[in-house]
């Protein structure tokens, strides 16, 4: 019975962590595509390292509901934000390009 089970579980834990890791690399490809190509949101401009680096780090920075919120700025079909929600983001976006040593 409990042989069972752990097969089970084996099968199943690469197809469950498959599944939840997919959606953090489909939003870090988006954020850092934005950050190297830019958007009407957001200036362009930086290294593929430079926005590797500042994705990384605005990542650990930002509460969940706020990142869900860049990612979203940096999509191509983003509408612009208004000033408000441009400083809440980019002022910890900035403490990412800090550590990196990027001025964007």
């Amino acid at each position: 019975m409990i042989s069972k089970f752990f097969k089970i579980l084996i099968l199943l834990t690469p197809i469950f962590i498959f599944s939840c890791s997919d959606s953090g690399n489909d939003e870090m490809k988006i954020l850092i595509d934005g950050m190297i190509k830019g958007n009407d949101t957001w200036s362009g401009g930086l290294s593929k390292e430079d926005a590797e680096c500042s994705a990384k780090e605005a990542k650990k920075n930002f509460p969940a509901k706020l990142w869900k919120k860049l990612v979203k700025s940096y999509k191509p079909e983003a509408k612009e934000l208004s000033m408000g929600e441009g400083l809440e983001l980019g002022v910890i976006l900035q403490t990412g390009y800090d550590k990196c040593g990027v001025t964007p």
